[in-house]
């Protein structure tokens, strides 16, 4: 699902892409995904216009939206709230942290599929271990996006 708004121009301040500490230049994927926002079929602006204010990032960005796009070959997957409410049925003194490993090893996924939660998911719900909330509460927690390297972070969000 997704919004189709009547954007006939993207502007684009720059074409850095800012994860925590490291800034590097924004993945093809993400300026076709941004680009793409400018112009829909059916609306009032069919075709876009997508520019950049940063100096000498325009030749990346023509580049980037002339190359095709690239096919998923996996998508990454992670059990909706009811279904772990339905596995931790079975293990009624199991803690999420300890749900999720067991659900993650007995797992059955097509080749084209992947489980989107691994150590750092984990952790987090130890974390949680203490707070008194629901399944779907700590499901929802343990996949909010955390820097767990960062301990102040992760002392601002569990006293929040």
């Amino acid at each position: 699902m997704g919004l189709n708004l009547n954007i006939q121009r993207i502007i684009l301040e720059s074409l850095e892409d800012c994860s925590g500490n490291v800034t590097s230049i924004m993945p093809v994927s993400q300026v076709k995904q941004i680009a793409g926002r400018a112009g829909h079929f059916n609306n009032a602006f069919s075709e876009g216009e997508v520019v950049c204010f940063s100096y000498g990032t325009s030749g990346y960005l023509v580049s980037a939206l002339k190359k095709p796009v690239s096919y998923l070959t996996q998508i990454g997957i992670q059990p909706e709230a009811e279904c772990l409410k339905l596995f931790a049925y079975h293990f009624p003194k199991d803690s999420i942290a300890r749900l999720l490993i067991k659900y993650a090893a007995i797992a059955a996924l097509d080749s084209r599929y992947f489980l989107c939660f691994g150590q750092e998911h984990v952790h987090i719900s130890s974390l949680l271990s203490s707070l008194p909330l629901t399944i779907e509460d700590r499901l929802v927690f343990t996949t909010a996006p955390i820097n767990l390297r960062n301990s102040a972070v992760v002392q601002f969000a569990f006293e929040v």
